[in-house]
């Protein structure tokens, strides 16, 4: 009796553990596709709130050639004075890969925007990123860490 009960503990430890993370590895990839769905759509829209409420309360931004932003309160600042001078025309990403490992996951890709300013010039970007999420205490992904920097023009 005594070796089944450990048999079935030393099977629990072993297959219990990998079996939750590989749930976690299928499901990753269409949580990140659908947190990159809706940061794309809140960009195009202008939608300043629905754009931040996919943030970290603790996130950090680095954007390619300028200072990071510490803070969901100062990105979001970031961001309504960047949707007052520029309309959103395109905003792609693409996921190249996902991994996550318990209350941790990153995403990481390519991306392809384009912005009109107020006066009419039209700028159009491609780069790469690598953003780590963080899951909340009510089940769902934030974006925790956001790097991205653009690709050379040639």
């Amino acid at each position: 009796m005594r070796k089944a009960i450990f048999a079935s503990l030393v099977m629990l430890s072993l297959f219990g553990r990998s079996t939750i993370a590989y749930a976690q590895q299928e499901t990753f990839p269409a949580i990140t596709r659908a947190i990159m769905d809706k940061y794309s759509k809140a960009l195009l829209a202008g939608d300043n709130e629905s754009w931040i409420s996919l943030w970290d309360d603790e996130a950090v931004q680095m954007p390619d050639n300028a200072l990071m932003i510490e803070g969901k309160q100062n990105i979001r600042t970031t961001n309504a004075y960047n949707l007052k001078v520029i309309t959103w025309e395109v905003f792609d990403i693409e996921i190249t890969k996902t991994y996550v490992d318990s209350n941790i996951g990153t995403v990481y890709g390519n991306f392809k925007y384009a912005y009109k300013y107020k006066s009419g010039t039209r700028i159009e970007r491609y780069g790469k990123y690598l953003d780590v999420l963080r899951k909340q205490s009510d089940g769902t992904w934030k974006i925790l860490l956001d790097c991205s920097n653009l690709n050379s023009p040639g």
